[in-house]
């Protein structure tokens, strides 16, 4: 609360209301995740356990989607060494 206020007061004093309600959005903003950032993560963490089997791991899913056997064969790209 602090912050807004220290951010928000010397523009309000010059009368200069556009800078002070754009000086208020960061602070307003870290003021709503602190009371939401909580209950957001608890949130976040109960949804595996309730909705995916227990042996899904999403990064083992992409490795073998974008990083597989293909790439590693060395594949030509068209048009790599002709000049």
């Amino acid at each position: 609360m602090v912050t807004l206020v220290l951010n928000v007061a010397e523009p309000l004093i010059a009368d200069e209301v556009e800078k002070a309600l754009f000086d208020a959005v960061g602070p307003l903003l870290l003021i709503g995740w602190s009371e939401v950032g909580p209950a957001l993560l608890q949130a976040l963490a109960a949804v595996p356990a309730a909705g995916r089997s227990a042996g899904f791991t999403p990064n083992r899913r992409l490795g073998q989607r974008f990083g597989g056997a293909g790439r590693r064969r060395g594949r030509r790209v068209a048009g790599a060494g002709t000049a």
